[in-house]
Order: C-alpha cells, then sequence, then structure tokens
C-alpha cells in the first residue's frame, strides 16, 4: 500500500505546473457559472412569484370591482324604486321591476368583500329591504284607495248614462206635447234618483281621492327620507369599497358631498310637497247634479 502511494506521489509531482493552473482555472470557472446560473435562477423564481402574484392581485381587484359596481347599481335601483313607490299609476310590480332585476349584486358582495365592506353592505341591504317593507305596506292602502275610485268612477258612469236616458225621455215628452202626469212624475222622481246618485257618488269619490292624496304627500316624504337614509349609508359602503380596491378618497369630504346633494334633492321635494298640500286645500267641493228640466207650461 506504501509502494502505490509512493508511486501516486511520484506521479503527481511529475505534472506540470501549467496543468494545476489550468486545472484550478476551470475549476473557477465552473464554480462562477454554476454561482451565476443559481443567482439567475433563484431571482427568475422570484420573479415568476411576483408575476404570478400580481397577475393573481390584479384578477382578485378586478373580480372586486366589477361585484362593487353592480352592487353600486342596484343600490342606485333600489333608490330609484322605492322613490316610484308613491305613483300610484305605477304598478308596485313594475316599480319593483328594476330593482329586482340587479338587487342579485348585493348577494355577490360577501363573496368578496373584506371585513369592513361587508359590514357596509349588510347596512345598505339592511335599510333596503326595511325602507321596502314600510312603504308598500303604506302602497297598499293607497291602491285600496284607487280600486275604490275606480269602481266608483265605473258606477257614476253607469249612472250618468241612465240619467241621461231619462232625461231623452223627459225633452221627448215636452217635445210630443204630452199630458200625462203620472208619466212626468215617474220620469221626474227616477231623474231625481239618478241624480241623487250621482251627486253623492262624486261626493264619496272626492272624499275617497282626497284622503288619497293626502295619504300619497305622506308617502312620498317617506320616499324622500328613506331615499337619503339609503344614500348616506350607500357612502359608507363606497368608502370601503374603493379602500379595498386601493382607489382612496377623502372620507370626510365624499360624505359632505353626498349629504349636500341629498340635503338639495329633499329640500327641492319639501317644496313641490307643501306646493300639492297647497293645492288640496284649495281643492273645491263636488259640483250638485243640475235638478231636471222644467215641464212645459200648459
Amino acid at each position: 500500500m506504501a509502494e502505490i502511494f509512493a508511486i501516486i506521489g511520484e506521479l503527481v509531482t511529475k505534472i506540470p505546473s501549467e496543468f494545476w493552473a489550468a486545472l484550478f482555472g476551470s475549476t473557477l470557472s465552473l464554480a462562477a457559472v454554476w454561482i451565476t446560473n443559481r443567482a439567475n435562477d433563484q431571482r427568475q423564481r422570484q420573479e415568476f412569484a411576483h408575476q404570478r402574484d400580481m397577475q393573481s392581485r390584479d384578477r382578485d381587484l378586478a373580480m372586486r370591482k366589477e361585484v362593487y359596481m353592480a352592487a353600486a347599481e342596484a343600490i342606485a335601483a333600489g333608490n330609484t324604486s322605492i322613490a316610484q313607490i308613491s305613483d300610484v299609476n305605477t304598478p308596485v310590480q313594475e316599480c319593483l321591476g328594476l330593482f329586482r332585476e340587479k338587487s342579485g349584486a348585493l348577494a355577490r358582495v360577501p363573496v368578496v368583500a373584506n371585513e369592513p365592506t361587508l359590514r357596509a353592505s349588510m347596512v345598505v341591504s339592511r335599510d333596503l329591504a326595511m325602507g321596502f317593507l314600510s312603504l308598500l305596506g303604506k302602497r297598499m292602502a293607497l291602491d285600496v284607495c284607487k280600486a275604490n275610485i275606480d269602481f266608483l268612477d265605473g258606477q257614476i258612469a253607469t249612472w250618468n248614462v241612465r240619467s241621461q236616458q231619462v232625461l231623452d225621455l223627459m225633452r221627448n215628452y215636452n217635445l210630443e206635447g204630452r199630458d200625462d202626469k203620472r208619466y212626468w212624475d215617474a220620469l221626474t222622481a227616477d231623474f231625481q234618483f239618478e241624480s241623487n246618485r250621482i251627486r253623492q257618488g262624486n261626493e264619496e269619490r272626492q272624499k275617497i281621492a282626497h284622503e288619497m292624496l293626502v295619504m300619497q304627500l305622506a308617502l312620498c316624504e317617506n320616499s324622500t327620507d328613506m331615499v337619503a337614509t339609503i344614500s348616506n349609508t350607500a357612502a359608507g359602503f363606497m368608502i370601503e369599497a374603493r379602500n379595498e380596491l386601493n382607489i382612496p378618497i377623502d372620507d370626510k369630504a365624499y360624505r359632505q358631498i353626498v349629504a349636500e346633494s341629498v340635503a338639495a334633492q329633499k329640500e327641492q321635494m319639501t317644496k313641490f310637497l307643501e306646493f300639492l298640500a297647497a293645492e288640496i286645500k284649495r281643492s273645491s267641493d263636488p259640483k250638485a247634479a243640475d235638478g231636471p228640466p222644467q215641464r212645459d207650461p200648459e
């Protein structure tokens, strides 16, 4: 064994120094290349991970933005529907149609929202639900009044036709120069009966219409207050959504802008309702039906 090591040592000593220099240089070059490649590989992995994170974050923000934009449209549709509830000429189903189409957007908010945005959206959803429940109950009373008015209009139209028929018979009686007191008295009684029914029907209709107008004004005022409430709570949702989407805004300035806009709209609506209330007070009593034509003197 010792002889083998001696032979190896002798062979090593015979290797030229240039070989060792080349070998050492090659080893250093290989080490440098390996270190460089390893550093590049780590840097590329970091870049790929960063790009992947950025792309994932961008997709997440885009999805959140889409959901929050749709939710904002749903809130606006809810305010529009609430404002329309006081219009008795628009069916309730039509009033709720716009909000019904877009309300699903609010249900998607909890899927992507963080806690502050979720809490703000829940407040808006709560106010919308309470607003619809409160106003729809009052709208039902208005619909009952409108149904009674429509029924009376049909009755009055029928009575007017009957009254006109009796009036034509009385006119023909005068033109023919007939002298039948019992027939004339029967026509007069029929005309008076129909006239009384028309007068009472008109009086009842005007009474119901007046009550309905008063109720409608109150409902308009309640709708305006509810829209103002929802607009203010929606401002909180918008602020939290913008913060979550990294679209910062001054909270106080935004809330002030919303409050000023709501106050201006409410002021104009108040003036309009006051004008309508004054017009209702000046409304005249129903006119009594005209008396029957007098019989020509014989």
